[in-house]
């Protein structure tokens, strides 16, 4: 059952349609409606769906894939005052009410030794920033230097030429006979009929479509292309989408645009695989961490290699970080815009420690980071074209719009990955993700560098080249960070020296290099 919406934090700036896009030459400009739609900023937003709260088992103990285990936790929550909403059974997470305070009905939950985890029902919230749109280039692929009339009254953006991430020059390289590798995107969902999505929508193979059965033994009935995990159904469609009276469906649709545009249809736009070896696995939830733990367990079950996590909040979830710790594969996560520093301000799940999470700034069209887009010296991995990203859209199946945001700069590093392992299936998910980070190109100054770990902009070339020599910046001067925990001191240093002894020093937290 849809639970009530309250915003969450898609990272992305509202677009406005326009017309297919041709990267090589301008189009005619189109006037269209703009899609204005107001959200909170973070801080604002509700926490966590009022009294909603998570609970996990020790398997050991209480065992919900049982009638025992059932029967156990019945008694408890009921002993407890609670009422049960649903359970994730594959996860040994039970989701119930409370009629009471969540705080002191997580505290005597916390007690009772049948319980690993208990957390509020968290909000994975929404953050839009109003932009309206006209037609435009795919400079994020291919940047020749374009300018861009984009806004109303029209705004000229004029780019770098190879500020980019190079995709012409690494498909001059990309081979028929590479593998196909799924991308699972839990957002909105996904236009399915988009003229220049629906060839690349990921494809069950082991359900037959309309039998009513689950042939595949999944717990999913009839799930041919993904799920609806916030309607429970088989039809993950990018819908309306109402947070409050707003509508915030089409983020999903745009997003899997970008990871899976058909490429040489002889319209719109292009994915980043020019042999469309890159397929959209759509997950739609309902903004809330019950439903994005059932989505990442889908897509660990079901084939996925990567994850897009255009998504967040400030609240840490420990049922958020095992569930993505047990993937086997990358978990790509916008950074945030709010243009501050995650070091200070953590996103979640960016911010996780995990170590299969690449977090990902905005860059835009001069190798700068986009000025809304959250950055970490230590807790954000790379950037990647966020700004003026023109993708497909899901109020028709030849719509097409512009937008901004670190929701749209994750997808080319989620993209870029899968085609990293297309080429070779047999990478480790270390190895993808440092190959990743290691191999994109300076960012445009040093200051711009010293605001991401990598200090790099991602190049999708040098990703797939086997022969790239790895050169770091000749002009930077590396230098180490430190934090103390105790006292909220800093140190920046740039001798090797002193970095070996402060290392030595239990006080201080090594958080990273950056330029000068």
């Amino acid at each position: 059952m849809p639970h009530k919406k309250i915003p969450m934090t898609f990272f992305l700036l509202t677009a406005m349609l326009f017309f297919s896009i041709s990267p090589a030459t301008a189009a005619t400009k189109n006037e269209l409606k703009i899609k204005n739609i107001p959200f909170k900023k973070t801080t604002e937003n509700e926490k966590y769906e009022d009294g909603e709260i998570l609970i996990k088992y020790k398997k050991s103990k209480i065992n919900l894939n049982e009638k025992s285990g059932k029967d156990k936790a019945n008694v408890l929550e009921i002993s407890k005052g609670l009422q049960k909403i649903r359970d994730l059974e594959n996860l040994n997470i039970r989701l119930v009410k409370t009629n009471g305070s969540v705080e002191e009905s997580l505290s005597e939950l916390k007690k009772k030794d049948e319980i690993e985890i208990a957390e509020p029902n968290y909000a994975r919230n929404p953050l839009l920033i109003p932009n309206d749109t006209y037609f435009g280039f795919q400079w994020g692929p291919h940047n020749t230097g374009q300018t861009l009339e984009i806004g109303n009254p029209l705004v000229q953006y004029t780019g770098s030429a190879d500020a980019d991430i190079d995709a012409p020059e690494a498909w001059d390289g990309e081979s028929v006979l590479n593998s196909e590798v799924t991308v699972a995107v839990i957002d909105t969902g996904a236009r399915l009929t988009h003229e220049d999505l629906s060839a690349n929508i990921w494809a069950n193979p082991e359900e037959i479509a309309d039998n009513g059965l689950d042939d595949d033994s999944n717990g999913y009935i009839d799930d041919m292309r993904g799920w609806d995990f916030n309607d429970n159904d088989n039809n993950p469609n990018d819908a309306q989408f109402l947070v409050g009276s707003d509508d915030i469906s089409g983020h999903g649709t745009f997003i899997s645009g970008i990871i899976g545009g058909a490429s040489g249809n002889g319209r719109g736009i292009s994915g980043i695989s020019s042999k469309n070896k890159i397929k959209v696995m759509p997950l739609r939830f309902d903004l809330y961490l019950s439903s994005e733990l059932e989505a990442i367990d889908y897509a660990k079950n079901n084939g996925a290699k990567v994850i897009n996590a255009s998504f967040g909040s400030l609240y840490f979830s420990q049922l958020e970080k095992d569930a993505i710790d047990s993937f086997p594969g990358l978990f790509v996560a916008a950074a945030g815009n709010e243009g501050v520093d995650n070091d200070s301000t953590p996103q979640y799940p960016c911010s996780l420690s995990s170590s299969n999470i690449i977090c990902v700034a905005s860059s835009d069209q001069n190798d700068n980071l986009s000025s809304f887009s959250n950055y970490g010296a230590s807790s954000v991995d790379i950037a990647a074209p966020g700004e003026n990203i023109a993708s497909i859209y899901n109020d028709a199946d030849n719509s097409y719009v512009y937008g901004d945001g670190t929701s749209f700069a994750s997808p080319f590093i989620a993209s870029s990955a899968a085609m990293l392992w297309s080429k070779n299936p047999s990478y480790s998910v270390s190895e993808v993700k440092n190959k990743l980070i290691s191999t994109g190109d300076n960012m445009k100054s040093c200051v711009e560098a010293g605001r991401i770990s990598s200090g790099k902009r991602l190049n999708l070339k040098n990703l797939l080249d086997d022969s790239h020599i790895l050169i770091s910046s000749s002009v930077c001067t590396p230098a180490y960070r430190f934090y103390n925990p105790r006292n909220g001191d800093r140190l920046i240093t740039t001798s090797e020296s002193e970095k070996t002894k402060v290392l030595n020093m239990s006080d201080w937290k090594y958080e990273g290099i950056m330029f000068y």
